[in-house]
């Protein structure tokens, strides 16, 4: 995934879910800090998402979604109990 194809998730779902604040975790979170990362760290199709209201409509970007057959690349939403135990620092907010 490259960093305008980030950019293009988090709008895309910011307009469908009705929130303009979000974590992006995993390994595509290294876009909001190195746009240019090395091809080899982002390979992945998917960017998981941590909306910071309660969602609406967040699976319609996800894995086998129309907006993957269309753009090849998706959001994975994770809620706040799917996250349990992860650690989530407000010191590396990016704002895209």
């Amino acid at each position: 995934m490259k960093y305008h194809e980030l950019e293009h998730i988090i709008r895309t779902i910011g307009v469908i879910t009705q929130n303009n604040e979000f974590v992006i975790i995993g390994s595509q979170a290294i876009l909001a800090k190195y746009p240019n990362a090395p091809t080899q760290l982002i390979v992945s199709q998917e960017a998981d998402t941590y909306p910071l209201k309660a969602p609406k409509n967040a699976d319609l970007i996800d894995e086998l979604s129309s907006f993957h057959d269309q753009f090849d690349y998706y959001a994975r939403y994770w809620s706040r109990n799917s996250l349990s135990g992860k650690k989530l620092l407000e010191s590396n907010k990016r704002n895209l």
